[in-house]
């Protein structure tokens, strides 16, 4: 069974994991609350090399990255999220 993903992904900024939701966060701000888990959201999402997992907590579309840190990634929305030591980008 092919799991399809929800939503149109050039639209989608990042994922985020919230418990056993995820927190999907939208190009024009919005956020949408669905019930997978962000490892679910990974499986989907591992064919497609626009999206990398940053943090346990956090999935990013790179086509929305600005700048890479060595601790962070800045958004183009402005927003900062954390990179895993773990991680490379």
């Amino acid at each position: 069974m092919k799991k399809e993903f929800p939503n149109p992904l050039e639209y989608i900024t990042h994922l985020e994991a919230s418990v056993n939701y995820t927190l999907i966060h939208k190009k024009s701000g919005k956020v949408e609350v669905c019930c997978y888990t962000l490892k679910r959201f990974e499986e989907m999402l591992a064919s497609n090399p626009s999206f990398i997992r940053i943090h346990k907590a956090y999935i990013v579309n790179k086509q929305f990255i600005r700048d890479v840190m060595p601790k962070n990634v800045v958004l183009h929305s402005g927003e900062v999220l954390p990179i895993a030591r773990r991680r490379k980008i």
